[in-house]
């Protein structure tokens, strides 16, 4: 029973520690076709991004006017971390411009404008 389970639990307390060093995020726009899935651009980023990436996250998808009607726009954000430092925007930016080259030459993806 519950009682019994909940006198004989030892329970442990799990915790992290906060991140010493500040995170940095990157935004990017992509126009894709259809076919393309998020799963396919989260792989492509992963693998282009460097080490110094700790996280891809779906930002958001548009389909409408602006757009073709075979394409969708998904915006990616990127979160970038190092645990021994804090991060130079140049290291960031060359790690941005290497997915937005992966992600056009994989999976034929145009970087939108605002």
């Amino acid at each position: 029973d519950l009682v019994t389970l909940e006198n004989e639990a030892e329970l442990t307390p799990a915790y992290a520690l906060l991140p010493q060093f500040p995170a940095i995020e990157r935004d990017l726009n992509f126009v894709l076709d259809e076919s393309v899935t998020w799963q396919d651009v989260e792989a492509v980023v992963r693998e282009s991004a460097g080490g110094l990436l700790e996280s891809v996250s779906f930002g958001g998808q548009y389909r409408g006017k602006q757009i073709d009607a075979d394409k969708k726009s998904y915006v990616v954000t990127l979160g970038y971390r190092s645990p021994e430092r804090t991060l130079t925007g140049d290291e960031v930016q060359t790690s941005a411009e290497a997915v937005v080259a992966a992600c056009q030459t994989k999976l034929g993806a145009e970087l939108r404008s605002a």
